[in-house]
């Protein structure tokens, strides 16, 4: 259970990130678990400006590992992410 402190700071978080943040966040939220390629295609951006706004998201604990396995994309063993919280 969470508390009700803890959410409120969350929601704070999110208010401000910046937009590609929030994009990354949105694209994670809607797509449940996924890797950055995953993220990549869906956004439609270099997987150079990816990686970076999820590792600043994860600072920020709003987003965090899910698992590791094999990307449907690349066939590599990656990293999967998904929100740890999904409040959008």
């Amino acid at each position: 259970m969470i508390q009700d402190t803890s959410l409120l700071a969350y929601t704070e978080i999110l208010e401000n990130l910046g937009e590609r943040q929030l994009q990354v966040y949105t694209a994670i939220a809607e797509l449940g678990e996924c890797s950055n390629t995953m993220l990549a295609e869906k956004l439609n951006l270099p997987i150079s400006s990816i990686t970076p706004r999820v590792g600043e998201l994860r600072k920020k604990k709003v987003v965090r590992e899910s698992h590791r396995d094999y990307c449907p994309l690349t066939g590599r063993k990656v990293i999967f992410w998904k929100v740890s919280h999904k409040l959008i």
